[in-house]
């Protein structure tokens, strides 16, 4: 009895190793395998060899597969990206605080130019503004 439950439990084995696998190549000889640039500068897939024009069958390349990213790995993009945003925001702020920081410190400046011209008229005597 032992034998045969083995048996059975090596032959689902085997045939889920061979569907797995027969699923795995129908998978990739149906996906677009190569890729080539025609003469009017457009992007062209093909399954096969045969499918390109013999002109342009020198410029084949494999086609770049889009990548599928884990979660994690979303997630870690995704953080970075903010982090990114971030630092260009509080770049933004810096840049921000220094221009008003100039524009403070030449206003004080003047300020400070009114106040010596002033200081002079005074202490020369005069009447301010009557030159």
């Amino acid at each position: 009895m032992d034998c045969a439950l083995a048996k059975g439990k090596l032959m689902s084995l085997v045939l889920l190793s061979a569907l797995s696998l027969s699923f795995g190549v129908a998978r990739t000889s149906h996906g677009q395998s190569l890729r080539y640039i025609d003469s009017s500068g457009n992007v062209r897939f093909a399954d096969s060899i045969k499918e390109v024009p013999r002109e342009y069958r020198e410029q084949i390349y494999p086609a770049t597969p889009t990548p599928v990213l884990t979660r994690q790995q979303q997630m870690q993009r995704q953080m970075q990206q903010d982090r990114i945003q971030k630092d260009k925001l509080r770049a933004e702020q810096m840049k921000r605080m220094e221009r008003d920081r100039r524009a403070a410190d030449i206003d004080k400046a003047a300020r400070r130019k009114r106040n010596d011209l002033r200081q002079d008229e005074l202490s020369s005597g005069f009447a301010p503004g009557a030159f």
